[in-house]
């Protein structure tokens, strides 16, 4: 039964991780970006991106 709990905690834990690794990768290449053009799109595809994870997230419910 503890066991159970601790591999969901585990695999929480390490999931935030990675979305705050990958989100921070993400904002970094955002900041790099020097044309205005190539910027706005990267971030439409980072909203849009977000998106599709919060439908993923509230269709598993």
């Amino acid at each position: 039964m503890y066991a159970d709990a601790f591999l969901l905690s585990f695999s929480m834990v390490s999931s935030l991780v990675v979305m705050l690794y990958c989100t921070k990768s993400i904002m970094v290449t955002l900041l790099q970006i020097s044309s205005p053009t190539t910027r706005r799109l990267q971030i439409q595809l980072y909203k849009t991106l977000l998106m599709q994870v919060s439908k993923v997230k509230n269709s598993a419910k």
